[in-house]
C-alpha cells in the first residue's frame, strides 16, 4: 500500500529530559499526544474491552496498550512511608516523588500510503464482514480496539526512546543527591551526546555521588535491596522507586534490560544496549509521527452493507470518544483534575487536598 517512502536517517543529538513534581502534569506531558486532529483530555484506557484480541494494535486513537500498562504502574506506585493513604491518586506521593522524563528520537524515513485501491488484510476484511449491519455498540467497540479509530495515511517511521524514572525526594534529600546528579549518573546529562552514524556516547560522571544512588526492585519493596553500586543500609535510602519504559520500536525490550543492569549493580546504564536498540530499528521500526484518517474510510464500497457499516463505524467512533471523555465526570474541588481511567471517574488532587473529590484539606 506504500506509494512513496523517503529514507532519511535523523537522530536527536542529545537526550532531552524534564522533571515534574506534580503527577498530573507529568501524566499530561507523557500520555496526551497533542495533534491538530484531536482534542485530547486526560482520559486513559488500559484495559481492553472483553473479546478484543488485538489490543496491541498500532494506531489506536486513545493510547497504545503498552503505554497504558506503564500508566497503571505510575498510578499504583507509592512509597512505603505513605502506604496508609487509601487513595493512590491523592496520596502525598505527589509531593514525595519526582518524575524524571528522559526522551530521544531516531527517524529512519517518511512514508505515504496510496489513496485508492488500498489492499486490506484478510483478517481485517473478515472482521468487517462479521460486523452486524445493525448498530451493536459492543461489537463495534471491540472492532475499534482491535484496529483503532484511525489509521496512518502518511508519517514518519523510526523509534522513540522514552523513560520515566520515579525518584524519591526524601531519599535524595537525606543523602544529598539532586535530580541533576541522577541525570549525570545515568548518562542523561547534557554531556551525553548521541550520533546515529557512529552511535557514540560520552558521559561525565561523578563517581562519588553515583555510588550513593540506589534502586528499589520488586523484591526489595518487600525485604531486600539492590543498588547501582552498593547495597543500601536503610529502606529510606532508595533513590529510584521505579523505572517506566515507554520505548517504541526496535527488537530489544529496553525496560527489561535497564532493570537487569540496575540489578547487576552497574555503575550507569550501559549505553551499548541503547546502541543495539537503535541499530535494530532498521528491522523493527514503528510509526512515530502520523497523519491519521478515520478507519471507516477503509470499508470497501463493494462490501455487503458497506454504507450501513460505514455509518455504524462513524457512530461508534463518536460513542467511543464520548464514553472515554472526562466531560462525563463531575468537577473536582479545590483545583483537582478529573481523570477518566477505564471509564471510571476519579480526581487527582493538588498537594494540599485529598478525598474522592479533593474536598478534604490534608492538614485535617
Amino acid at each position: 500500500n506504500l506509494v512513496i517512502i523517503f529514507s532519511k536517517t535523523k537522530a536527536d543529538k542529545t537526550f532531552t529530559s524534564e522533571y515534574y513534581h506534580d503527577r498530573v502534569k507529568m501524566l499530561r506531558e507523557v500520555y496526551i499526544e497533542k495533534t491538530s486532529h484531536f482534542s485530547a483530555d486526560l482520559s486513559l484506557k488500559y484495559t481492553p474491552t472483553e473479546g478484543s484480541d488485538k489490543s496491541s494494535s498500532e494506531g489506536n486513537f486513545k493510547y497504545h496498550y503498552n503505554k497504558n500498562s506503564s500508566l497503571s504502574s505510575i498510578l499504583k506506585s507509592s512509597t512505603e512511608r505513605v502506604k496508609w493513604h487509601s487513595h493512590p491518586l491523592s496520596s502525598p506521593c505527589i509531593q514525595n516523588q519526582t518524575f524524571l522524563h528522559v526522551k530521544g528520537k531516531i527517524q529512519l524515513g517518511r512514508f505515504q500510503m496510496r489513496s485508492r485501491d488500498v489492499r486490506l488484510t484478510d483478517s481485517f476484511l473478515d472482521d468487517l464482514n462479521f460486523l452486524p449491519s445493525e448498530y451493536d455498540k459492543g461489537e463495534y467497540f471491540k472492532f475499534l480496539e482491535d484496529y483503532g479509530t484511525h489509521y496512518a495515511v502518511s508519517g514518519t517511521i523510526g523509534g522513540k526512546y522514552e523513560l520515566v524514572y520515579i525518584l524519591d525526594n526524601y531519599a535524595m534529600s537525606r543523602i544529598g543527591i539532586t535530580v541533576e546528579d541522577v541525570k549525570r549518573c545515568l548518562g542523561y546529562h547534557f554531556d551525553a551526546v548521541t550520533a546515529y552514524g557512529d552511535l557514540n556516547v560520552s558521559v561525565n560522571i561523578d563517581g562519588g555521588k553515583c555510588e550513593k544512588i540506589t534502586v528499589k526492585d520488586e523484591c526489595s519493596k518487600l525485604s531486600s535491596s539492590s543498588s547501582l553500586l552498593s547495597t543500601a543500609s536503610f529502606k529510606d535510602d532508595f533513590i529510584i522507586d521505579d523505572i517506566i519504559s515507554l520505548v517504541d520500536g526496535g527488537k530489544i525490550d529496553f525496560s527489561v534490560k535497564i532493570k537487569e543492569m540496575l540489578l547487576r549493580r552497574s555503575k550507569t546504564i550501559d549505553v551499548k544496549d541503547y546502541i543495539e536498540w537503535a541499530k535494530s530499528l532498521v528491522d523493527a521500526p514503528v510509526v512515530i509521527q502520523q497523519r491519521p484518517s478515520p478507519i471507516h474510510t477503509l470499508v470497501p464500497v463493494k462490501m455487503r452493507d458497506a454504507y450501513l457499516k460505514k455509518q455504524n463505524l462513524e457512530r461508534a467512533i463518536e460513542d467511543y470518544v464520548t464514553e472515554y471523555s472526562v466531560c462525563k465526570c463531575e468537577p473536582c474541588k479545590n483545583g483537582g483534575t478529573p481523570v477518566l481511567v477505564d471509564g471510571s471517574c476519579t480526581c487527582m488532587c493538588s498537594s494540599y487536598f485529598k478525598g474522592i473529590a479533593c474536598q478534604i484539606p490534608k492538614s485535617t
